[in-house]
């Protein structure tokens, strides 16, 4: 009874965990949802190097603009290149923030940075904890293998970017 009154008094949009899930009051009713995973402490990134947060390690060379062969667009999980003149300021290796929005490479439009997760394929439970590399701008790359459009390799020196680890999630296809 004192959890169903807890429930019952709660403001549409607040919540409380019970057994390790969310439970948010809606206007409607209430929505139980999975709880966020801990936030993880960001990582400051320095330039070249290799960089550990929890279990996961990311490796950053920093070199001339890779070859055709060697380069792809499209998302590969745990690796990318971004151009090195893109960076604007402190660079770090953190979680995704809520609200967080980007123009992923070769979309017209910005949109949620969890959603361009979705649409590669990350599972819904991972998408708030995903890794990104971002700077003062917001993510520049996506551990799901998306890159900003602003990051988007021409003729510039580049950063190649290779996280292992758990950090790395696996696509469904």
């Amino acid at each position: 009874r004192v959890i169903i009154r807890r429930l019952q008094d709660l403001a549409p949009g607040t919540g409380l965990t019970l057994g390790g899930r969310r439970i948010v009051r809606t206007v409607s009713g209430w929505d139980d949802v999975p709880e966020s995973p801990a936030a993880v402490p960001e990582v400051p990134i320095a330039g070249g190097g290799v960089y550990h947060r929890d279990d996961s390690e990311l490796t950053i060379a920093v070199g001339d603009t890779p070859d055709a062969e060697s380069f792809v667009h499209g998302a590969v999980p745990g690796v990318g290149w971004i151009s090195a003149e893109a960076i604007r300021g402190r660079v770090s290796w953190r979680s995704v923030r809520p609200g967080e929005r980007w123009q992923q490479l070769g979309n017209a439009g910005h949109q949620a940075v969890v959603a361009t997760a979705g649409a590669l394929g990350v599972p819904p439970a991972l998408r708030a904890g995903l890794s990104v590399l971002a700077d003062q701008e917001g993510p520049l790359w996506l551990a799901c293998g998306a890159i900003a459009e602003r990051a988007r390799v021409t003729n510039t020196m580049a950063w190649r970017i290779t996280l292992a680890g758990p950090g790395v999630p696996t696509l469904r296809r």
